[in-house]
């Protein structure tokens, strides 16, 4: 059902890896994707929204899994906290209810996530919008021996109200589910957030930090601009590395 919330030794050597986004004429639209294993309502709408990403190479997904459906005894894998209080974020600018599976298209629609119908008419009316590319030359460098990152980039006139987000993601992810309502049942999630980090916006833009995902080749990087106020994703980029 959809399920509600109530409220080396002398000699070293150092492999730089440099990784940077891929030319797009248009800003692509971000889906966000409120889910938790232990509703029984979000297989219907993963396979929904995997088919439509699937067929939009101008779309980028990022699966937040929620945490307010654990319970002492078992917890979704991929669950975290932070995750759900930025839907609640959304809830109150929103007006909406705080709920899986929900789809949040640039941080300003949101609806059921297996609602097939809404999610082609609402892609189509964000991705009519063509606005000139806020983030430009974004690179990941990282350094093979120690896993450190550092991201750099350029941000078009760079406001003191945005926030730039780093979603770190795996792109394929299987879990045989022990508890909730699908209970027995192997779920298949797609860009699960694994780590997720809101920095400051500036115009010449750079973040160093640790790799968060450094057993599994299977990531990504997705950055966006996102306004404090309004909630609205102002850009987007997806980087591989």
């Amino acid at each position: 059902m959809i399920k509600f919330k109530t409220i080396l030794q002398t000699i070293s050597f150092c492999l730089l890896i440099t990784s940077e986004i891929k030319a797009q004429s248009s800003s692509p639209v971000l889906l966000e994707y409120f889910s938790s294993e232990a509703c029984s309502s979000c297989p219907a709408a993963d396979k929904v929204i995997s088919k439509f990403i699937d067929e939009h190479q101008d779309a980028i997904l990022l699966s937040f899994q929620v945490d307010y459906f654990n319970s002492r005894s078992w917890a979704d894998r991929f669950s975290n906290k932070a995750y759900s209080l930025y839907q609640n974020d959304y809830s109150k600018k929103l007006g909406q209810g705080v709920y899986t599976p929900q789809l949040i298209l640039n941080g300003q629609s949101a609806f059921v996530g297996s609602e097939s119908s809404t999610l082609d008419k609402e892609f189509a009316k964000f991705n009519k919008v063509i606005p000139n590319h806020i983030l430009s030359n974004f690179k990941v460098k990282k350094e093979a021996s120690t896993n450190k990152l550092s991201i750099t980039g350029q941000i078009k006139n760079s406001k003191a109200d945005w926030i730039v987000r780093l979603a770190f993601i795996t792109k394929d992810n299987i879990s045989n589910v022990t508890g909730g309502e699908n209970a027995g049942r192997k779920i298949k999630h797609r860009n699960v957030v694994r780590e997720f980090i809101g920095t400051n916006a500036s115009n010449q833009y750079s973040y160093n930090l640790t790799d968060p995902i450094q057993n599994d080749k299977n990531k990504s990087l997705v950055i966006y601009i996102q306004d404090k106020n309004s909630k609205k994703i102002l850009d987007a980029c997806k980087i591989e590395y």
